[in-house]
């Protein structure tokens, strides 16, 4: 695939929709996980929304998996937080709560997801 990728852009041919994914998903089932990441580090592979909505539904919460979704979502380009928090969804333990302040909570969880993306400063 990479081979098919490499002849066209020498030869300036347009390739076919959805083939960054495809090569995105044959390259995370067959490299072992710290060659995948280096194919993404050196812009071999390209992280379409689609792969990555793909890969973060497909993997399981295990500890391998969650580490392997954030080194993911740190190589991301800039993308809307919106669509990264969807990645992790979870049950709001302030649900049931009186007097708890939600508005502080929202803002202090995206300030450290920011923080832990590195899309900010601590």
């Amino acid at each position: 695939m990479f081979r098919i990728l490499e002849a066209a852009v020498g030869l300036c041919l347009p390739l076919p929709p959805g083939f960054h994914t495809l090569l995105a998903v044959l390259a995370v089932r067959c490299l072992p996980r710290h060659s995948f990441l280096q194919y993404i580090d050196h812009k071999l592979l390209q992280l379409t929304e689609t792969f990555v909505a793909r890969l973060m539904t497909d993997l399981d919460n295990s500890d391998d998996n969650e580490k392997m979704k954030f080194s993911i979502l740190k190589r991301l380009p800039q993308v809307p937080l919106y669509k990264i928090l969807c990645f992790f969804p979870g049950t709001n333990p302030f649900e049931e709560q009186e007097n708890v302040d939600t508005r502080f909570v929202e803002e202090t969880a995206l300030k450290q997801t920011f923080i832990l993306l590195g899309f900010e400063e601590k």
